[in-house]
């Protein structure tokens, strides 16, 4: 590693974590019922370089997260993100450790129930047999594990989040209409010596909003996914046949969500250059 992070369990001023939402707290209980594993929300402080890191001293299975933090890798996943969640089964057990940004609060924290139970989805599906690829942190293509799994497991997730009355969308356009001011005012500069998991990333992200929204749910639609096109011409063909692909395919069958998942992994390696 080039990078020398500082990892501390200290728990400071203002990082309690409040109790979960009620829909969310019932959701984490039937996860750990089914899975019988621990469902653990961590909510971590990082530095502005992403070098220092903390979280609560009592965390549970705090052993466990400082081993990822160590990971450059999988720190650049974190900072990049408002959340993530590690599926782990280890000598410790299984565990869901819902990990939350508060360095990017301002962004996500007056959606914390749709935050949670988007991260709470991902435990979920692996806990009924929906699992996404593995994510080795270590490995050049690491993030195209993350990136592959969410444009199938999202579909999933975002079916289960209305059948369980938890919005979502407010959270979502939110964030959509933060990128695509982004994309407005950068243009070309955006499509310029991408990185493969930057293509990837993007991919996912266009992808996302195409199988998820429309011009009914989101008044910038149009806008998103012109600016889309204008900037990356090369991925539209891409995204019009991951789109077309799974809009036919049943991905609530295990069977078909693994040919799915299969399908999107080997089309993004190839459309990003891993």
């Amino acid at each position: 590693m080039s990078q020398v992070l500082a990892i501390s369990g200290l728990l400071a001023a203002g990082l309690f974590a409040p109790a979960l939402p009620p829909r969310i707290e019932q959701w984490r209980r039937e996860i750990e019922a089914v899975g019988g594993g621990h469902v653990v929300v961590v909510e971590v402080e990082t530095s502005a370089d992403g070098r220092e890191i903390s979280f609560p001293a009592d965390t549970a299975f705090g052993n466990v997260l400082r081993r990822y933090f160590l990971e450059e890798a999988f720190v650049g996943q974190f900072t990049a993100s408002h959340a993530l969640t590690i599926n782990y089964y280890g000598p410790e057990g299984r565990l869901h450790l819902v990990l939350l940004n508060l360095a990017r609060w301002g962004e996500w924290g007056a959606h914390r129930e749709a935050l949670l139970g988007h991260e709470l989805g991902h435990a979920w599906l692996y806990v009924n047999g929906f699992r996404s690829p593995e994510y080795a942190p270590a490995a050049p293509d690491g993030c195209l594990a993350i990136h592959a799994g969410d444009i199938v497991q999202h579909i999933l997730i975002r079916q289960e989040l209305k059948r369980r009355g938890i919005p979502f969308q407010a959270y979502w356009i939110q964030d959509l209409e933060r990128a695509l001011a982004r994309l407005e005012e950068e243009g070309s500069r955006r499509a310029q010596s991408a990185t493969p998991c930057e293509t990837a990333q993007r991919l996912a992200m266009w992808t996302d909003v195409r199988l998820g929204l429309s011009r009914e749910d989101w008044e910038a639609f149009g806008r998103f996914d012109a600016a889309m096109r204008r900037t990356f011409p090369d991925l539209a063909g891409v995204v019009e046949e991951m789109v077309s692909r799974l809009s036919r395919i049943d991905v609530g069958r295990r069977t078909l969500y693994r040919i799915a998942l299969d399908y999107v992994t080997g089309r993004l390696a190839s459309a990003a250059g891993f």
